[in-house]
């Protein structure tokens, strides 16, 4: 009995150490908008609207790249309310 908890006990040390050093050590979170943010600024040039559409939350958009490539952005992000907002369908944005 004495061995089988000895057992336990390091199956259960073995556990926590393993859940404690596979957290992601310090590197903030960035938020949805600020990804969309970072991707928008990977695009090829030119960058049009490609479409968009309104929800109650905001805008989702449809972004077409230099290469011809869709990108999507939702109505989570302020990149794409913002261009949701400011431009017209066929604008070019970069």
């Amino acid at each position: 009995m004495k061995n089988l908890k000895t057992k336990l006990s390091y199956a259960l040390y073995t556990l926590l150490c393993f859940v404690l050093f596979s957290c992601e050590g310090g590197e903030p979170t960035i938020s949805y908008s600020e990804r969309t943010v970072k991707q928008f600024n990977k695009l090829k040039p030119p960058v049009v609207l490609f479409s968009k559409s309104e929800s109650m939350v905001g805008y989702g958009v449809q972004l077409m790249d230099g290469d011809g490539v869709l990108h999507y952005f939702g109505n989570m992000s302020s990149l794409a309310n913002g261009i949701g907002d400011n431009y017209k369908i066929g604008d070019t944005l970069k």
